[in-house]
């Protein structure tokens, strides 16, 4: 049975990229186009990992981190934080 992951990303190239990648390692990948999608698919079915974009629509990543880690059902999900965004000697 394959692991699945959840990927919460909001810009459409990110998405293929990242979805073709983690399919060819194996991975079985649905995808959360806002925050708010993210929480409601994990609870949904929960995944084995979540891949999750920082900055997104309706719901950012760090909301929707605190959503998941408060729910009994997919308070253990990894959460792997992703983002585009840099900070200087950061």
């Amino acid at each position: 049975m394959k692991k699945r992951v959840l990927l919460a990303e909001d810009h459409p190239e990110t998405i293929e990229v990242m979805q073709q990648e983690l399919e060819v390692l194996g991975y079985e990948v649905s995808v959360a186009q806002n925050g708010l999608e993210a929480v409601e698919k994990a609870s949904a079915e929960p995944p084995d990992l979540i891949v999750m974009d920082m900055i997104m629509p309706k719901m950012d990543g760090f909301q929707a981190a605190v959503w998941i880690r408060q729910n009994p059902k997919t308070q253990n999900i990894p959460i792997l934080a992703a983002t585009a965004l840099a900070r200087p000697g950061g």
